[in-house]
């Protein structure tokens, strides 16, 4: 029998696949053995034998393990986390969650951006404290903005990008992008796209900038002092991408001299920090800190019900990926990850990793997204 290595392992529970995931595989599989890990223990001898791992991680020590190893597939978008030599030019597939997690990502991006540009959090602050805050919110920030005909700058055109700047257009913002492939074909509601040797003029020019690139060594603080100071003083900056695209320190410094209108952050470099040593918790920072996405249920979700939420049917569509994927079951050829080193790199930015052969087309969406259990 083959195995399935669900091997999710992390701090938060909540990043954890429970145990309703392996029990659904295991009845849509009953040819495959599912082991679920949910803690690092054991990890060392479960790969010795694993055929097809769902994972977000996997260290050089381990893959060597793997003998039998020939596919793995990430719940998450970004697959730095995996580019190591050994990886890299072995034949073991490697596919990922590619354009799942866009829609709901938007939706927070759009949240963070109404939220800031609403002062809801001062507002918030105010009620906290039990006092009447309309006019010190007023006078300390020029009071609530208007979205529409304002400019949003997007870094990346990925899914998540994509639906960011749909979401802006029908609000009535004007919408400037930067991605790797400038001449490729723009999407309707982009009203500029520029190349990154160009990137300084869109910080000039937008009212709010949304992150939303992959994590590459061209990539790692691409923000940083230079672009931060180039950002109108009442301008805001979105990072929905990966902490490590913002110098931290260059971040801190503008949001602290309040050179800015601030951050709203859903993703952090230093993870992990507790909150009364993270400089970000101040309330005088001008930060938004809300990172809420990509999540998993502790419970199974009701997917009988007669209204089921978006949601569920997001959650649902991870389980429908291994359906759709009989040909990995059965073992039909596989493409090796190393013939396709070249395009990924070059096409890191979509986050696409796996370009199936004539007989074989992957659609790998895997989606952790959910807010609450049921």
């Amino acid at each position: 029998m083959r195995k399935l290595l669900i091997a999710t392992h992390h701090r938060l529970d909540l990043w954890i696949a429970p145990e309703w995931f392996a029990e659904r595989l295991r009845k849509d599989f009953p040819q495959l053995d599912v082991v679920r890990l949910a803690k690092p223990d054991g990890i060392d001898r479960e790969f010795a034998d694993t055929e097809i791992a769902f994972t977000s991680a996997l260290q050089p020590q381990h893959f060597r393990l793997a003998r039998k190893l020939r596919w793995i597939h990430s719940p998450a978008a970004a697959v730095h986390q995996f580019l190591f030599p050994e990886l890299a030019e072995s034949d073991v597939i490697l596919t990922n969650a590619r354009e799942v997690h866009g829609a709901v990502v938007a939706e927070q991006v759009i949240a963070m951006m109404f939220a800031v540009a609403k002062r809801i959090p001062q507002a918030l602050r105010f009620q906290q404290q039990r006092l009447w805050g309309q006019e010190a919110i007023w006078e300390q920030s020029g009071g609530p903005r208007e979205i529409a005909g304002t400019t949003l700058g997007m870094v990346g055109l990925g899914s998540i990008g994509h639906n960011v700047a749909r979401h802006a257009a029908a609000l009535g913002m004007r919408v400037i992008a930067v991605r790797q492939h400038a001449d490729a074909t723009k999407p309707d509601s982009v009203h500029e796209v520029l190349p990154p040797s160009k990137i300084n003029e869109m910080f000039a020019a937008a009212d709010y900038i949304v992150l939303a690139a992959p994590v590459t060594s061209a990539t790692r603080h691409m923000i940083g002092r230079e672009q931060l100071a180039l950002m109108k003083s009442d301008a805001y900056l979105i990072n929905v991408g990966r902490g490590s695209l913002i110098d931290e320190a260059a971040l801190l410094e503008v949001l602290q001299q309040r050179k800015i209108g601030g951050a709203a952050l859903d993703v952090f470099d230093q993870v992990g920090q507790s909150a009364d040593q993270s400089p970000y918790c101040r309330h005088d920072c001008k930060a938004l800190g809300a990172p809420l996405h990509a999540v998993f249920r502790k419970r199974a979700p009701l997917l009988e019900r007669p209204a089921v939420t978006r949601a569920c049917g997001q959650e649902e569509r991870i389980l429908t990926i291994w359906r759709s994927n009989r040909s990995v079951i059965r073992s039909s050829p596989l493409r090796p990850l190393r013939t396709l080193r070249k395009s990924f790199l070059i096409r890191i930015a979509t986050s696409r990793i796996i370009r199936s052969s004539a007989r074989l087309l992957y659609q790998c969406h895997a989606h952790f997204h959910s807010l609450h259990s049921p």
